[in-house]
């Protein structure tokens, strides 16, 4: 599970598209236990890690790659043509794969371009006719 500054990054970006996930509210004694590894990090009862949003009550999931892929799919039968989409997006966007080393970054940027239109910069999420550079070269006249 990643639990890395990059895909909290990348998933306090997303807070605006996605929400919270699983909210947990600070101080309702909620058993949470801090990972040692990251201590901004913290796993509840089920297995399921939060971080703690600044200035705000609650935590964020850190969403595993199974629910990533929930969002995505819904039935058994979406397997399929979910995995060809999934490769599809793999191989569109290998120039950018660099910036996603897990596979819940690469999850996490899947759902958001599926869903939203959007990919990762690096630093947030941008709409990718923004970042694609054959668009871009288009629309200058090139």
């Amino acid at each position: 599970m990643d639990t890395s500054e990059t895909y909290i990054k990348m998933r306090r970006a997303a807070i605006p598209d996605l929400g919270y996930g699983v909210q947990m509210q600070t101080g309702l004694g909620v058993p949470l236990h801090m990972l040692g590894h990251n201590p901004k990090v913290y796993m509840d009862g089920k297995g399921d890690l939060y971080f703690e949003v600044d200035g705000e009550p609650y935590y964020c999931q850190l969403e595993r790659q199974d629910q990533l892929q929930e969002m995505v799919s819904y039935a058994p039968e979406d397997i399929d043509p979910l995995s060809h989409q999934f490769a599809d997006f793999v191989g569109e966007e290998q120039w950018r794969l660099q910036q996603v080393p897990s596979w819940e970054q690469l999850w996490l940027a899947f759902v958001k371009k599926e869903k939203y239109g959007k990919v990762w910069d690096g630093t947030d999420w941008s709409e990718q006719c923004a970042l694609d550079p054959g668009l871009h070269r288009e629309s200058e006249g090139g």
